[in-house]
């Protein structure tokens, strides 16, 4: 879902993306493509985008990337899972 706004939105590639268009994206974009393709796994690089996927589906945040590892869900017969991303995990993790 974040790849989508990483090619069109103004600023730094680094800008955040409000949780009220990665929701967006969830419901516009992601959820149609795993529709359509129908994975059985399904990996959110980055509690974000794992909180935008949950909340598209009317399920509650999490609030550390260790809470959302072990609380995967599943979308029809979809396994959503949460993967820390990169330099966020490295500082949580010291």
């Amino acid at each position: 879902m974040e790849q989508m706004f990483s090619r069109s939105s103004a600023g730094p590639m680094n800008t955040p993306i409000s949780q009220q268009l990665l929701k967006k994206s969830a419901v516009e974009y992601g959820l149609p493509q795993i529709d359509m393709i129908k994975p059985r796994l399904v990996i959110c690089l980055g509690k974000d985008t794992f909180n935008a996927l949950r909340a598209s589906l009317g399920l509650g945040k999490v609030m550390t990337v260790e809470e959302g590892i072990e609380q995967p869900f599943t979308y029809r017969k979809t396994l959503i899972w949460l993967q820390a991303h990169g330099y966020a995990w490295t500082k949580q993790s010291k």
